[in-house]
């Protein structure tokens, strides 16, 4: 019992110790009583025997009898008797002395009566006396012991109500509430949502870092003891350490009854509880955030969403209308091809893995398209379906339905950014027209002119639309690399790229320019370390022969890395070991456009997939074009590109 309580019950304990010395006080004084009524009954019966011995004699007794009998009485009796009837006792004497039967008779009867008397008013104090005390006690009972009786019963009604009440709000709070000793060990005083919280049937128990252990990290867990340690601590303010809290907007998984899975986002918080100066417990409170956090994200989502539309805004402001409407038909014509692609089925994996290489090829052209239009929102959404493809092809078995379902919906995302550049386009077209001042880009929003657009839309596309692409193009990939680039262009102006050539130069420039600038940029420290400018030097040049047209891009940055070439032929398995050793460098040359071929180590957004080389030989190829190259290691490296006039007229 602690103090507390000894002090609720302080009345109750002085009533009984005053009654307790109330009966003490009374046996003493019960006692003196009885000592002294059984003095008064020895001395009466004395009385009555010297009564009867003077009613038989004749004559007054002598002073011999009467001394023997004063004698015999104690001194303590005697004491008594003269208190009682010492007058009485004096005249007897006279009367006796004097001779007087009569007076000495007179006397002694008023002795035996004043005896008597006291005697009576003795027995009759003995018989009242306990009646009295136990009066007293009743009514000591009804002003002291009852009262507290009373007032514990109300405080002990009030307890009990205010444990109901307590119960009540831990029935309907919201919030999971619970206690934790300095053990760590969870209470048994809990809020009822505790339990819907973690969708569990009973109230928690045992170990709180082995009940969340089930739902968070095993580092995590630990993070948590230490942080609880500091909260059972009294060196730590708690205000301090409460942003060390790892459990808040803590996501969990939980199983339900039908075996889902269930994720949810928890925050919890704790509090000292403190009595008299010292720590009981901690208050662990437990709140469901899940709205406020996918709410949070959410918003968080439509502002970034507002911001990339605000930033193609910005550069669709700035674009070439004819560019615009070629990337628009372009891209929608692939996606569309793309999707077909994906609903058909192969019969075997070769076939599967053809149509794979195809898809990734289409995307990787559209990425490089968005890329050079610093479409960038576009270009990383393409990104995350080519990396769904990706996927699939690592696949060893057989390609699924379900396998490609991932693929599918990303797929879906780039139509839906797509229609959303194209809404964007529609909602500003006066804007546009005005920025440019002629009709085209609006009438292009309004579908006016994509007729014409689909028809032929890189007759439409002006070869310095191409110039100013390509250059964003450079500073985009450059700025992400961290390397400085300067871009020379040749042969690209108004009128000097044909119109059956358009397509295939602007798309093998783009994949090239990506090609070169991740694969053979350096950082500056480096070049100027090799004796070079800080800067690369990229020419992309396009010329007319007497057989045709030679398209041609080059770069003074680092070659070939033939010897990694070779490795990761040999770990893909492209050459067999026995004829690595005899393999030609012109061979080797040619493995960067094998579908799936990269040196990078690590994939990004600009390369590492091996595709973009990969495409721009099918385009090439697909246009009746050569491509050859040429290479010095640490110096440069050059793509040649021929279109003969004989073969594109066949």
């Amino acid at each position: 019992m602690n103090f507390s309580e000894l002090a609720r019950y302080r009345g109750i304990l002085i009533a009984t110790a005053s009654l307790v010395i109330i009966i003490f006080l009374f046996a003493l004084a019960s006692r003196g009583l009885q000592n002294n009524a059984r003095q008064s009954s020895l001395v009466m019966q004395q009385v009555q025997a010297s009564t009867l011995l003077s009613q038989s004699a004749d004559a007054l007794p002598s002073k011999p009898q009467f001394t023997r009998w004063m004698s015999s009485f104690s001194a303590d009796q005697l004491a008594w008797l003269k208190g009682v009837a010492g007058p009485s006792l004096t005249s007897m004497e006279a009367a006796l002395n004097q001779g007087s039967a009569q007076g000495y008779k007179t006397a002694f009867d008023k002795l035996s009566k004043d005896v008597q008397t006291q005697d009576d008013k003795r027995s009759r104090l003995l018989s009242i006396a306990p009646i009295a005390v136990c009066v007293l006690a009743v009514l000591f009972y009804l002003l002291t012991i009852i009262p507290q009786l009373l007032r514990l019963s109300k405080d002990k009604e009030v307890q009990v109500e205010s444990n109901q009440q307590a119960q009540n709000i831990l029935d309907t709070v919201s919030e999971g509430l619970f206690l934790l000793d300095k053990n760590g060990q969870i209470g048994v005083e809990q809020s009822a949502s505790l339990k819907d919280m973690f969708r569990l049937q009973r109230d928690l128990e045992g170990s709180f870092l082995d009940f969340i252990g089930q739902y968070v990290s095993e580092s995590s867990v630990t993070v948590s003891k230490d942080y609880l340690d500091l909260l059972y601590g009294d060196r730590v303010k708690e205000k301090l350490v409460k942003d060390l809290n790892p459990l808040n907007q803590v996501e969990i998984s939980i199983t339900r009854r039908d075996g889902s899975v269930e994720n949810r986002f928890l925050d919890f918080k704790f509090a000292r509880v403190m009595e008299d100066g010292e720590l009981q417990h901690l208050l662990g409170s437990v709140t469901d955030v899940t709205r406020e956090v996918l709410l949070q994200k959410e918003l968080e989502t439509n502002k970034e969403e507002q911001e990339a539309q605000l930033d193609l805004l910005m550069n669709i402001l700035h674009l070439d209308k004819d560019s615009l409407a070629r990337f628009y038909s372009e891209t929608d014509v692939a996606l569309n091809d793309i999707n077909q692609t994906l609903q058909e089925r192969g019969s075997s994996s070769e076939q599967i893995k053809s149509k794979l290489n195809t898809i990734a090829e289409q995307a990787h052209r559209i990425k490089g398209d968005a890329a050079a239009l610093k479409l960038h929102n576009f270009e990383f959404i393409v990104h995350e379906f080519e990396s769904e493809i990706a996927k699939v092809q690592e696949i060893p078995k057989k390609v699924t339905g379900r396998d490609v379902l991932p693929a599918v919906t990303k797929l879906k995302a780039v139509f839906k950014e797509l229609n959303n550049m194209q809404s964007i386009v529609t909602r500003f077209s006066e804007v546009l027209s005005v920025e440019r001042g002629q009709g085209g880009a609006a009438q292009l929003a309004n579908g006016e002119d994509q007729t014409n657009a689909q028809a032929s839309p890189v007759a439409q596309a002006h070869s310095s639309a191409l110039v100013q692409e390509l250059n964003d193009l450079v500073h985009t990939l450059a700025e992400r690399n961290d390397v400085r680039v300067s871009l020379q262009t040749f042969g690209l102006g108004d009128g000097e790229v044909p119109e059956h050539l358009a397509k295939v130069v602007r798309e093998s420039a783009i994949q090239m320019i990506r090609n070169s600038i991740t694969h053979g940029a350096k950082e500056p420290a480096e070049r100027l370390a090799q004796g070079k400018a800080d800067f690369m030097t990229l020419v992309v040049s396009l010329t007319e022969t007497a057989q045709g047209h030679t398209f041609i891009v080059r770069d003074d940055g680092d070659g070939l890395n033939q010897e990694k070439i070779l490795a990761k032929a040999l770990d893909k398995g492209i050459i067999k070991p026995e004829a690595a050793q005899d393999i030609s460098q012109n061979t080797l040359a040619k493995l960067i456009f094998h579908p799936g071929f990269s040196t990078k180590d690590e994939v990004g957004i600009d390369a590492g997939r091996g595709v973009g080389l990969s495409a721009v030989y099918s385009v090439i190829k697909e246009a009746g074009g050569t491509i050859g190259v040429s290479q010095l290691a640490g110096k440069h490296c050059q793509f040649s590109v021929r279109f003969n006039n004989v073969e594109l007229a066949n």
